[in-house]
């Protein structure tokens, strides 16, 4: 019987193969090793990342909400106590039959007192032959009762009694960055509501009244809430749905545009204003009906 003698060539022919599948095997679990490890600092990396990013956006978004649920709770309150103002104004035109033209204004202006006064711009209601309120979709005819020009404040008075009075807030309590609301009749579209910050306090500016006289104005509000034509008279408020001050100037290239500045005459002021308007009316009726007497 003859046996076969395995030659150290065959025998290394006969082992490489598994050697290379072993290497090759290696090669493939050192592979996916490494893939399932990047892998998962990969999303350690992304929970990192957006653990850090949520928060933010959460809070941003939360922060909006909160704020929107304050202006809607501002409006509902105080909405009741704002009026649009309609003037109509005669004006003869210089023809030869000299026509009569009626010329018409539109503004807005807010209770002062349970008996009917409302508080507005003397500029709204300046020659003015006929002011209708309109308070709560209900028209009323306005007087005039008196006004300042030189701090542009007029008080008017509608036949009615228990109408809802907003608070005042004192000028002392107004602070740069606070929450502003403005309500009014921009354009004719009563009960407009607009929000902002107030952007800075004790402002003077000069307007033109026309070409070669001016006024000036000092310590008043600016605010960045959209204040358009129409809003002159209407309230500016805080978060607690307090008057901070009466709309009343805007800062435009011309008059359709707005560039986010505004000013407002403090209430505090308009009040001290309107109670000297008042008290003057009160008195010049007294003297009046002594002298009939």
């Amino acid at each position: 019987m003859f046996f076969y003698e395995e030659s150290r060539e065959d025998k290394f022919f006969r082992i490489f193969p598994f050697v290379i599948l072993g290497v090759i095997a290696l090669f493939v679990i050192s592979l996916l090793a490494i893939a399932i490890t990047g892998h998962y600092e990969l999303l350690k990396v992304r929970k990192i990342v957006n653990s850090n990013i949520r928060p933010a956006s959460e809070a941003s978004i939360a922060g909006k909400i909160v704020a929107q649920g304050k202006v809607i709770k501002i409006a509902k309150r105080t909405m009741p106590s704002v009026v649009e103002i309609e003037t109509k104004a005669k004006k003869t035109i210089e023809t030869q039959d000299k026509q009569i033209e009626t010329i018409g204004g539109t503004g807005s202006g807010f209770v002062i007192r349970h008996s009917g006064y409302i508080v507005t711009n003397e500029h709204v209601v300046d020659g003015a032959d006929e002011v209708i309120v309109d308070l709560n979709h209900k028209k009323y005819e306005a007087t005039i009762i008196g006004a300042d020009r030189g701090e542009d404040v007029a008080v008017i008075k509608i036949k009615a009694k228990n109408l809802p009075v907003l608070t005042v807030s004192p000028l002392r309590d107004i602070k740069i960055g606070q929450l502003a609301v403005a309500i009014g009749s921009p354009r004719e579209m009563k009960n407009s509501v607009t929000a902002g910050v107030i952007s800075g306090l004790n402002r003077t500016i000069v307007i033109t009244i026309y070409e070669g006289l001016s006024k000036s104005y000092s310590g008043l509000i600016q605010t960045d809430a959209a204040i358009n034509p129409g809003n002159s008279g209407g309230p500016l408020i805080d978060s607690s749905g307090r008057v901070m001050g009466m709309n009343s100037f805007i800062w435009a290239n011309n008059e359709l545009s707005f560039n986010g500045i505004a000013f407002a005459i403090p209430a505090e002021k308009v009040v001290k204003i309107t109670n000297q308007i008042i008290e003057k009316d009160n008195l010049r009726k007294n003297t009046k009906s002594k002298s009939k007497k």
